[in-house]
């Protein structure tokens, strides 16, 4: 952030654009990660409560999968995701998108470059 304040009058403004864009996925990821840090931080003092509730699966996945699309390219990786029926739950959403973001996260982080 602070080099592009710095350099802000060098760049075009797709540029500076693109540069926003990136910062602003490395925020919700960040943000992301510290509410998975929460999440795990109360389920292990107990305090963690339990909501379940008719969701749609391919929403969550859809949505999910668009935070970490970015991630994915870089390594050039693909993710693909059949919605296939439309797939309700009854399910507690903060614990099935924390359970989608580890596992989209661990699959970029330990997939090979085009894997």
């Amino acid at each position: 952030m602070k080099f592009l304040l710095n350099h802000i009058k060098e760049y075009d403004i797709d540029k500076v654009e693109e540069q926003l864009k990136t910062i602003q996925k490395t925020i919700q990821c960040t943000f992301d990660l510290l509410e998975d840090i929460l999440l795990w931080s109360n389920s292990q003092s107990g305090r963690l409560s339990f909501n379940p509730q008719k969701i749609a699966l391919a929403e969550i996945c859809n949505e999910i999968i668009g935070r970490y699309q970015e991630n994915a390219e870089a390594k050039q990786i693909k993710i693909n995701f059949s919605e296939g029926e439309n797939i309700m739950l009854l399910a507690d959403s903060n614990m099935l998108k924390t359970i989608l973001r580890n596992l989209i996260s661990n699959a970029i982080k330990y997939t090979k470059r085009n894997g």
